[in-house]
């Protein structure tokens, strides 16, 4: 590896840290609106995104369905009463190539209602490098993260039309 080049750890490392700074700025900066954290969340996510969830493959062909899914995302979360201060809780890696590896990834969530436990969830990730230090999602499983709130939450499905079937 060259000294200009980082491993594919380190990349992986910076976008999960920064991908979740993006989610993060939703709840930790006043200014910042869905449309926004949806944008910057986008970002990470590469032409041709694949999403495997709950059997249903999806596929994010381009920066602005890949933003315009997020952008559902979150309204649906906030719409469903849970809110979207969802938090990263800690991630491991395990590179597959010089410039790809598998991030499994773990959330929680901190409800807006009180009465409400939070939970967590681990969604996995395929990373690729792209550059000599940056990278992003190929693809994801998320079947984790729906069959929890399917337990946990019901209404969520009722709050919009994200993986209805």
């Amino acid at each position: 590896m060259s000294s200009s080049q980082v491993s594919v750890r380190m990349a992986a490392e910076k976008t999960i840290e920064s991908y979740a700074s993006s989610l993060a700025s939703l709840i930790s900066d006043p200014s910042c609106t869905s449309s926004s954290t949806a944008t910057a969340m986008a970002a990470f996510y590469l032409p041709n995104f694949v999403s495997f969830c709950m059997g249903t493959m999806t596929i994010f062909a381009d920066q602005a369905f890949s933003t315009a899914a997020m952008e559902t995302g979150l309204t649906q979360w906030k719409d469903s009463g849970l809110g979207n201060d969802i938090r990263l809780e800690r991630y491991s890696i395990e590179e597959t190539g010089k410039a790809s590896a598998i991030c499994y990834v773990t959330w929680r969530i901190f409800p807006e209602m009180k009465d409400i436990e939070g939970w967590e969830w681990t969604t996995v990730y395929g990373f690729r490098l792209t550059t000599m230090s940056e990278g992003g999602w190929e693809w994801s499983n998320s079947d984790a993260e729906f069959e929890l709130l399917g337990e946990k939450w019901p209404r969520f499905f009722e709050a919009g039309p994200m993986f209805r079937k």
